[in-house]
């Protein structure tokens, strides 16, 4: 984790591609992790405009509560790439459910926030010019110092099942309040390519409607977003539906 000095000397970064080491210790980690968001990322953060942080390991490199302040700050952004921690996402919506994933929100533990819905509601308020997300799982710490075939296959079920909890946790966002205008293009999904790994995440595009006092969705199928929606998104032009 030496390596964040190579970024020391230089500022206003337009690309940064982060890649973490296999080696795994929690401290050491954590302790880089924290350096990188308070000193490093700040320090580029007026300029960049892609941003990739591939770390291995479940840590505090992961997006989440206690790093979103440093990528508000990153306003410029078109691509940006991030690993999510499994606790707090959607379940995994196939009938298999290993044990693997017993820690999330079980009510004997402290809840967790689902990460991607902080993730695409911090992006549609801060980062507006985001073209694409890819959001992919990391591995679990627990396994970092074991070795064979079966811890193997274990971590790839735990990778499997945690991108279909990121796919389950990218449809289940809910874009809007209760306020009667909103702006058309106010999902971020609707402006935003989401990837989990190289496939995409397509979600039919919800409109909301108002009716007796109540929020509605009407969906309609998926499609690029026009040059008017952009628009009116930039120039943030708000529309009653």
């Amino acid at each position: 984790m030496g390596s964040l000095t190579t970024f020391s000397p230089y500022r206003g970064l337009e690309v940064l591609s982060f890649r973490g080491p296999w080696a795994y210790s929690e401290v050491e980690y954590d302790d880089a992790a924290n350096r990188f968001y308070r000193d490093v990322l700040l320090m580029h953060a007026d300029s960049l405009v892609k941003l990739e942080l591939r770390v291995v390991f479940e840590s505090r490199w992961c997006f989440g509560e206690h790093n979103v302040e440093a990528f508000r700050r990153c306003r410029k952004l078109k691509s940006l790439w991030v690993k999510i921690d499994h606790r707090g996402l959607e379940e995994d919506p196939t009938p298999y459910k290993p044990d693997i994933y017993a820690d999330n929100n079980s009510p004997l533990r402290t809840p967790f926030p689902n990460s991607v819905h902080l993730l695409l509601k911090m992006i549609s308020s801060y980062i507006p010019d985001l073209e694409r997300l890819t959001i992919e799982p990391a591995r679990n710490p627990e396994w970092a110092h074991h070795r064979g075939d079966g811890i193997w296959l274990l971590g790839a079920k735990f990778c499997l099942g945690i991108r279909r909890r990121l796919h389950a946790s990218v449809q289940s966002f809910v874009a809007w309040d209760s306020s009667s205008t909103i702006s058309v293009s106010g999902d971020v999904r609707n402006w935003v390519r989401v990837y989990v790994g190289n496939e995409r995440v397509v979600v039919p595009v919800q409109i909301p409607s108002h009716r007796n006092g109540m929020v509605s969705f009407k969906k309609k199928s998926a499609h690029p977003v026009s040059i008017l929606q952009k628009v009116i998104r930039r120039t943030k032009s708000r529309i009653t539906v």
